[in-house]
């Protein structure tokens, strides 16, 4: 994404306690009120012609040899990112460009709030998505990046809320997967993706199993200074496992079957109290 929206969304505790199923089972906690609802797609979709032909050099090698657009984003395709190949991957450990996405994004939004929005997808404005219905994977993917813009407490323990950015992605389920479920002939990437949403089976993966990759194509063009962008170089496109900075929600239909499924990511918090500047 290239910059940031300067929307805010204020929020205050909501002391009815609103129930949300969340984390890795089923939670009660109280939620901060929010807004009615929220549109996705503020920040601008960016698509230039070199990436929507580029099929074979690697899509951060097209990015960085064109004058991107302030405030937008662009949408990056599965073979950005090399994930396992098998059969026998634990003696060969090769690896290659992933196949198609099983969600595309399709809108992105930036925010700033007063406290931790984990469950932001419960008021975003989705549309409806019937077709999708006997899929047995939601229509919607809700992920949520939240940063934090405070310092960690030093007296009576570590803060754990306060004012930061949410990152919010809106994702769809890709016509690829849709068309292999139809066929009856889903990837083991789709069945997989079954198992790490059912309430119940996925509990295990959810709790231990959640890798995240995250990399960073120009980590030199923005100016960090050298602490900074040792850090970031540190990280750069590693995986690792969040198991406790994560929570899960899940809105169904009438019917109960899946609509949205939501992820609330802390993912800056160990990075940022390294620095002492987040909790």
């Amino acid at each position: 994404m290239n910059g940031s929206s300067d929307a805010e969304v204020s929020s205050s505790v909501d002391e009815s306690s609103q129930s949300c199923n969340g984390t890795n089972g089923v939670v009660e906690t109280p939620l901060p009120a929010m807004p009615s609802s929220i549109k996705p797609g503020n920040l601008k979709l960016w698509l230039p012609p070199e990436m929507a032909s580029c099929s074979t050099a690697h899509p951060d090698e097209v990015m960085k040899k064109l004058t991107r657009e302030e405030h937008s984003w662009t949408p990056c395709p599965g073979r950005a990112f090399n994930v396992r190949s098998g059969p026998n991957y634990a003696s060969t450990g090769t690896k290659r460009p992933s196949e198609h996405s099983l969600y595309d994004v399709v809108a992105i939004d930036g925010y700033r709030s007063d406290q931790k929005l984990p469950h932001i997808g419960r008021v975003m404005l989705l549309p409806e998505d019937n077709e999708a219905a006997g899929l047995g994977l939601p229509p919607h993917l809700i992920i949520n990046f939240m940063v934090p813009n405070y310092a960690p407490g030093i007296i009576g323990g570590k803060k754990s809320d306060g004012p930061g950015w949410n990152l919010v992605m809106q994702c769809r389920l890709s016509d690829e997967a849709r068309e292999a479920i139809r066929k009856g002939e889903p990837s083991p990437a789709i069945e997989l993706a079954r198992r790490f949403m059912h309430p119940e089976e996925g509990r295990k993966l959810r709790k231990e199993r959640l890798k995240c990759i995250f990399g960073t194509a120009d980590v030199a063009e923005p100016g960090f200074n050298v602490l900074t962008r040792q850090l970031i170089q540190s990280y750069n496109f590693k995986p690792f496992l969040s198991k406790t900075a994560s929570s899960f929600y899940n809105v169904p239909e009438v019917r109960q079957t899946p609509r949205l499924a939501a992820c609330g990511c802390f993912w800056m918090r160990s990075l940022t109290e390294e620095f002492g500047c987040g909790g």
